[in-house]
């Protein structure tokens, strides 16, 4: 168990799987914490079709899966963006008298945003009361970041207010710039601007990945003016210094200006992309 740990934190992966054939070798059956542990140094290795193979092979074995290996299992599919197999595995443990805890809930909740399911995704969430589980940080980012990728503004300021009543939880940068975007990708401006002005009177920084995000919200939806504005507060907060960033940044800005046909604008930012050497 000690060396298939290491091969986790190390994501050692074809070490892991080397490990366990040793072991049927010798007739040894691994046990759950051993096999949980191989199954996250695949996931994290990228090798989520091994991961998950691991788990199908259960049954031969004779080994009932626990809570963290259902868990690690889960979130291999939301690596492999597998949505469809996380909410089977979720259903395969209430089968099984293994009941999700919040773990489970925020790694499917995940998994179907990534997958671009954010509509079942804001189900999972709402599921979670039902289920008498206490949402996390994680859970509430999770859920939010589905709320940026589709048509959920409402949804996101309502998460956030639930944030604020949730005991131990405060809206993070995190949370917060994600419901930016999905008010931005909306053409909420005037939700946006509350949501800076909070941010601010907190003292609450974007870094430089929440400034893209928001930035490229703001190209969806058309919103040039507050495009402008978080470029200028990205440049004073001294982000940019990657060139990918500031690339990604200025582009999303362009966007905006010539989505809503303002081409003056769009000009102007066009004469400063060319000063900092950037492409269109």
């Amino acid at each position: 168990s000690t060396a298939m740990t290491a091969c986790e934190r190390g994501e050692q992966w074809p070490v892991a799987l080397e490990l366990l054939e040793h072991m049927r070798r010798q007739a040894l059956r691994p046990r759950a914490d051993t096999l949980r542990a191989a199954v996250a140094a695949c996931s994290k290795g990228q090798q989520v079709s091994q991961a998950l193979s691991l788990v199908s092979d259960l049954g031969s074995i004779r080994l009932r899966p626990d809570l963290l290996l259902c868990n690690a299992a889960v979130d291999a599919c939301a690596r492999g963006l597998l949505w469809q197999r996380a909410l089977q595995l979720m259903q395969d443990m209430r089968d099984s008298a293994t009941s999700p805890d919040i773990v489970t809930y925020s790694t499917t909740i995940s998994a179907c945003t990534k997958s671009g399911q954010w509509e079942l995704a804001l189900r999972l969430m709402e599921d979670l009361g039902c289920c008498g589980l206490i949402p996390n940080d994680i859970t509430f980012n999770a859920a939010l970041d589905a709320c940026s990728r589709g048509d959920a503004w409402q949804a996101a300021l309502q998460l956030l207010q639930n944030m604020h009543g949730q005991p131990g939880v405060q809206p993070s940068m995190v949370a917060t710039t994600l419901a930016v975007s999905a008010c931005a990708k909306a053409g909420q401006s005037n939700h946006c601007q509350a949501l800076l002005s909070q941010m601010a009177s907190k003292s609450i920084q974007p870094d430089e990945a929440a400034f893209v995000g928001m930035l490229s919200a703001c190209k969806d939806g058309e919103l040039w003016e507050l495009s402008m504005v978080l470029l200028e507060m990205m440049t004073r907060a001294g982000h940019g210094a990657s060139s990918v960033s500031e690339q990604a940044a200025f582009s999303a800005v362009l966007g905006a200006c010539e989505a809503s046909g303002r081409w003056e604008h769009a000009l102007a930012v066009l004469a400063r992309m060319h000063e900092e050497e950037l492409e269109p």
